[in-house]
């Protein structure tokens, strides 16, 4: 074999690494853009049933009716009591 030869079999090899490494990077953002968007999610999500928990103990304290807590907060009757 000649130099050029090898080169060319070097640079070749090089290329695949290359475009295989690339191929890797991009798909280990978009997992972890995918991972930080579902995480945002779930936690909006949780703060949000947290907030309403909050607020209907808030009016549970207050001795509001269950039923007017169950409308203010989209949460069933059973799930206020257990507060």
């Amino acid at each position: 074999m000649t130099n050029n030869s090898i080169r060319e079999l070097y640079e070749d090899s090089l290329k695949v690494y290359r475009d295989l490494k690339n191929v890797i990077d991009t798909a280990e953002l978009k997992g972890q853009k995918k991972g930080f968007e579902q995480g945002r999610k779930q936690g909006i999500e949780q703060g949000s049933v947290e907030e309403r928990k909050k607020i209907a103990k808030t009016m549970k304290a207050l001795n509001m009716p269950l039923e007017d807590i169950s409308k203010a907060t989209g949460m069933t009757i059973d799930e206020i009591v257990n507060l």
